[in-house]
């Protein structure tokens, strides 16, 4: 059963007896040291940041920040490799990332662009990746993006990104509304694949042809 009892500033003595809750209060005031510590402890070797500046139809912006963890004992990296994931239908835009004294080298391979980086330290970088669309795609998936020492491969990092767009997009979206623009499109592909699978199977019955007239000859 839940009780009052009022209580005035001159009732300094009043008690009450067979209590039956306690009520107590704390304050949970974190600090800016202990906000610090929270995030070393869970951070990687490197700290990593990954966001998608998805502009329009034929091309994302890929803006990517990293700093060396607190928690090493070292302030500075030697080499490092920064290894961008890109989505898929996207390359390296014509403009390419500028070397400078940070970006040494840039290397490009399907699906993915790679930066050799001077040095990681415990300040914040942030470097942009310009992509471009190559081919149009629908419900892709995400892309990875690793930050590691050259010569210490096991600090590291790892991001994954993705374009929410993209990802829920339908494939109509690229048809018109109707898809009646990837009609023929659809047809074609699926002639081609008949077309494919029938040649395949003159082929397999021709060398099967073959093998029975040879075997006879013997």
């Amino acid at each position: 059963m839940l009780k009052q009892l009022e209580i005035t500033s001159g009732d300094r003595d009043k008690t009450c007896e067979n209590p039956v809750y306690k009520l107590t209060t704390f304050y949970n005031v974190e600090t800016q040291e202990l906000s610090r510590r929270r995030r070393a402890d869970t951070c990687e070797a490197f700290d990593l940041y990954i966001n998608v500046m998805d502009y329009n139809m034929y091309s994302v912006n890929i803006h990517i920040c990293f700093r060396l963890c607190e928690n090493q004992e070292l302030n500075q990296t030697g080499m490092a490799i920064l290894d961008v994931g890109l989505l898929s239908g996207f390359s390296l835009a014509q403009r390419g990332i500028p070397i400078n004294e940070l970006i040494r080298r840039v290397e490009t391979s399907p699906g993915k662009v790679i930066l050799y980086l001077d040095s990681v330290t415990k300040a914040e970088t942030c470097i942009e990746v310009p992509t471009t669309l190559e081919f149009k795609v629908t419900g892709v998936h995400d892309a990875v993006v690793t930050i590691y020492d050259y010569y210490e491969p096991r600090r590291r990092a790892v991001g994954t990104y993705t374009s929410e767009t993209r990802r829920d997009m339908p494939f109509c979206s690229f048809c018109g509304e109707d898809c009646s623009q990837c009609e023929d499109l659809v047809i074609s592909v699926f002639d081609a694949t008949i077309s494919s699978h029938h040649h395949q199977g003159l082929v397999q019955s021709l060398a099967l042809l073959l093998l029975i007239t040879f075997s006879r000859c013997f």
